[in-house]
């Protein structure tokens, strides 16, 4: 509706933001300061009150949108239609508040109260989902078992109250869908995810936890079998999602099995807690090796790096060397786009293994700390279900599938 009636070409900062709050609809303008996207404008776009739309002073156009995610993030939208507020600091507690004590709440409204409770939850740990409001936050420092009693006691207040809704929707509709699958896979996840941020935060209180039985479906279960049987001793598992990720962990914990097994999320590589807990032993798998220690990322201004086009090739030391030179409030560039990952067995330098071209502009952290890793594998096993889709998708040329997984061959 805004776009169809507005242009935004006039803002020194072209995109705007939306917010849907108990009042209305809002626009928030951003402007640039010292190469940070800020706040500057919040404007009241639609009155939930009157019914009506403000006249904002932005340039008037006339057109139709055929593509709303031109303008708007797929992932904002889809919670944008889910819950009755979202979009700003807090939002959760709004949607806490409207749909908490219905007396016979709707799939949909379950389904919304349990992921409000969820986003609430982590954001008392780190802001992750974003909208975490800071004055709520522990801000754990970076180190094992962070949290005091009182901190985990509310984190597992506010959990287990998200737990319980999706149990209680599983219990009242068993097909409903979520974007993960069937909800009884979400309820799963959800358990998981509650015991993964307590093994990152709350490192000994997390091993004491008994995980209830049957959380899965038998065909997630037997998913997860499959790829850790697949696994040789002591492997690193990339996981690409929820799902083949918490099946694993679950299955670690509950059942103790390939505990040698290190599982790593690829999305979680791109959170300097995780990074961080990945650097320290799990079950019985021996730490995750890398070169970059957390002063590199935890900076928020190498969460990206920007890439030359050149026929120039850039050496994982020569990545890390540019990170560490350059100036604390400016993004890292390099004078290259592509990459060699060089093989190293018992610590001694034998040949270069890969080289991977990246045809974006930038990478991610998740990336580039994912390129440190391979750096550092020596002989371990590295073991994926799925092919590179990103800025990495040239690196499958290395990988290997054996009808069940994949295995980067790094040796």
């Amino acid at each position: 509706m805004f776009y169809s009636h507005y242009s935004t070409e006039s803002l020194e900062y072209k995109n705007v933001f939306f917010e849907k709050r108990p009042q209305g609809w809002f626009i928030i303008t951003k402007k640039i300061i010292n190469n940070k996207v800020v706040d500057d404008k919040r404007i009241l776009f639609y009155d939930f009150s009157s019914g009506k739309f403000s006249d904002l002073d932005f340039v008037k156009v006339s057109r139709e949108i055929s593509n709303p995610d031109q303008y708007v993030d797929p992932y904002d939208r889809q919670f944008f239609d889910l819950y009755p507020y979202y979009g700003y600091d807090g939002w959760y507690k709004d949607v806490i508040k409207k749909l908490e004590g219905q007396p016979k709440p709707g799939d949909q409204e379950l389904y919304a109260l349990a992921r409000a409770y969820s986003a609430f939850a982590s954001s008392l740990l780190s802001n992750q989902i974003g909208y975490a409001m800071s004055e709520e936050s522990f801000n754990p420092p970076l180190k094992l078992n962070c949290l005091s009693w009182k901190q985990i006691q509310r984190y597992e207040e506010i959990c287990g109250k998200a737990i319980n809704l999706f149990e209680k929707l599983k219990k009242q509709n068993s097909n409903f869908k979520t974007t993960v699958g069937n909800i009884s896979i979400k309820y799963g996840n959800e358990v998981m995810v509650r015991f993964h941020n307590l093994m990152a935060y709350a490192t000994d209180y997390a091993k004491g936890i008994k995980l209830p039985d049957n959380i899965y479906p038998d065909s997630v279960i037997a998913f997860a079998r499959n790829w850790m049987n697949n696994c040789p001793r002591n492997a690193i598992f990339l996981s690409f999602g929820d799902n083949d990720f918490y099946p694993l962990l679950y299955l670690q914990q509950h059942d103790s099995l390939r505990r040698d097994i290190y599982v790593v999320s690829y999305n979680l590589l791109g959170v300097p807690r995780f990074i961080y807990n990945y650097s320290k032993p799990l079950f019985d798998a021996k730490p995750v090796e890398l070169a970059a220690d957390s002063t590199l990322y935890t900076n928020e201004y190498n969460y990206y790096i920007y890439l030359k086009e050149s026929d120039k090739i850039i050496s994982l030391n020569q990545m890390l060397d540019t990170i560490r030179s350059r100036a604390m409030d400016e993004i890292p560039a390099l004078d290259g786009n592509t990459f060699y990952i060089n093989l190293k067995k018992e610590r001694q330098q034998v040949s270069i293994v890969s080289k991977i071209k990246v045809e974006e502009r930038y990478i991610a952290l998740n990336q580039w700390i994912l390129l440190d890793m391979l750096e550092h594998l020596n002989t371990r096993p590295f073991i994926l279900p799925n092919e590179f889709y990103d800025q990495l998708k040239n690196l499958n040329t290395y990988l290997d599938w054996n009808g069940n997984v994949f295995r980067y061959l790094n040796f």
